[in-house]
C-alpha cells in the first residue's frame, strides 16, 4: 500500500508567491506524489493489491 503524504511549501499569501515559490510547492506536493505512484503501480498491478 502506498501512502502519498507530502506537504509544505513557501507559506505566504498567494499574490506574494513568485513562479519559483509556486514551482517549489508544486514539486513537493504534486510531482513527488505522481512519481511515487508511478513507481509503485507496477508492483501493485502484479499483486493486484495496493
Amino acid at each position: 500500500i502506498l501512502v502519498n503524504n507530502a506537504g509544505g511549501g513557501v507559506i505566504k499569501p498567494f499574490l506574494e508567491q513568485t513562479p519559483e515559490t509556486l514551482r517549489i510547492t508544486l514539486d513537493r506536493n504534486l510531482w513527488t506524489t505522481l512519481w511515487c505512484t508511478r513507481a509503485a503501480i507496477p508492483e501493485m498491478q502484479k499483486r493486484k493489491y495496493g
